[in-house]
Parts: structure tokens; C-alpha cells; sequence
């Protein structure tokens, strides 16, 4: 048994089949790109799992200041309405 299997595997023997399911956390790069690229789209996106970090957060308001529309703002289930690029505005304040 090498290292990798006695950290972090583990071995049944016999038994029937296991089922289930499993969620796992967010990704920060994938986090700030859905958010982005969400405010990019023109339309309605749902973002499942968006990891809810101070920087991906502030990725989502920064978003929120060029004129896209965020519900669920720091929620790892976020609903973002794209602007489309043409659609982007001038932020009131620094960003």
C-alpha cells in the first residue's frame, strides 16, 4: 500500500454498491470568472456554488458597480442578470 492509499484511501472488501451524492466547495478562480463572465452575458445566470470568500465577493460587487444586477450577493447560490459588455456603466465610486 503506497502513501496516497494509506492517507487517503481506503479499501472495502466485498459488500454491496454505494450510492449517495456529494457537493463540494466552491472554486475561488472559477468563482471570480462565473461572476464576471456572468455580468459580461446579457441575460439571467444562476451561479450553484459560488464560493463566498472576501475577494470573490468583492469580484461580484465590482461587477454589481459597472451595472450588473446581483441577488444573493454573498450566498454561494447567486442570481446575476448580465448587462452584456456594451451594457457596462461607469461606477459611481472606486472600484
Amino acid at each position: 500500500m503506497n502513501s496516497w492509499q494509506r492517507d487517503f484511501g481506503w479499501e472495502i472488501p466485498g459488500g454491496r454498491r454505494v450510492g449517495g451524492s456529494l457537493r463540494v466547495p466552491g472554486d475561488k478562480s472559477i468563482s471570480h470568472r462565473a461572476a464576471i463572465l456572468a455580468s459580461l452575458a446579457a441575460g439571467r445566470s444562476h451561479l450553484h456554488g459560488f464560493l463566498t470568500g472576501e475577494d470573490t465577493v468583492n469580484t461580484a460587487r465590482a461587477m454589481a458597480a459597472l451595472g450588473a444586477r446581483i441577488t444573493g450577493l454573498s450566498t454561494p447560490e447567486m442570481e446575476i442578470e448580465g448587462v452584456g459588455a456594451a451594457g457596462l456603466t461607469t461606477p459611481r465610486h472606486d472600484l
